[in-house]
């Protein structure tokens, strides 16, 4: 079992005496997870039990910055109230919730990932009809269509085999792993890093481009390909 403590206010005082009941009985934070809604929140709760345990373990045991709705969604799915294959996006607090279907439709400049991509087919992965479509996706991928997100979903988590990794996959996930979460001082001063990928034409940098959103896919990151360019572009990125 978790005890999840939700510090939604700064008026504390019985829940901190909670708190301290429960990291004396479970000896410390295996068992506790922590969840503030700002900064504040979590200050006043820091200054009233730094007495009880370190700052150092309570950081590792917190999570900062999280609304209530991103609280509620990640509870549901925890607790299996939401669909588990109903599109999922990363937030800056590291949950993650829900992308509705209207709204994803609603940003035609963008073809948004997300972190369960694939996962509504709602086919027995037993069944034939799975290893049909399957192998129709792997059949048009060699006969030259552009690679399709099932074409990674088959490979990735069915060992199909329908795209094999290329030679620059490490070495442009290490590029982007650098400029996303290793940013020098210089860099964070940046709120774009380009990451160029030179290539000739037909030699398969969109399906190593896609190959590598597909692995970021869950990480605390958004990921998308831009379909077009419009005057409406960049406000969709930042939404």
């Amino acid at each position: 079992a978790v005890i999840v403590f939700l510090v939604l206010s700064e008026e504390i005082e019985i829940m901190v005496n909670c708190f301290r009941y429960c990291f004396d009985d479970f000896c410390g934070f295996d068992n506790i997870l922590c969840l503030f809604e700002n900064e504040n929140t979590y200050e006043t709760w820091q200054n009233q039990v730094q007495s009880v345990c370190s700052l150092e373990d309570l950081q590792g045991k917190s999570i900062v910055g999280m609304p209530w709705t991103h609280i509620n969604q990640t509870l549901q799915f925890i607790n299996g109230l939401q669909a588990q294959t109903e599109p999922q996006i990363p937030t800056s607090s590291g949950s993650y919730v829900l992308l509705t279907n209207q709204y994803r439709n609603s940003l035609d400049d963008l073809e948004v990932l997300s972190k369960n991509q694939c996962e509504d087919l709602g086919v027995d992965p037993e069944s034939d009809y799975f290893e049909e479509l399957s192998q129709k996706q792997e059949l048009l991928f060699y006969k030259g269509h552009e690679v399709d997100w099932l074409n990674f979903f088959f490979t990735d988590l069915y060992a199909k085999n329908h795209v094999m990794t290329r030679d620059k996959f490490s070495e442009l996930h290490k590029l982007i792993s650098a400029a996303l979460f290793l940013r020098e001082p210089l860099l964070k001063r940046k709120p774009v890093v380009v990451t160029i990928l030179y290539y000739q034409a037909g030699s398969g940098a969109t399906t190593l481009g896609r190959h590598v959103l597909w692995a970021f896919r869950k990480n605390p990151v958004r990921c998308c390909v831009i379909q077009r360019i419009s005057d409406n572009t960049a406000k969709q990125i930042l939404e």
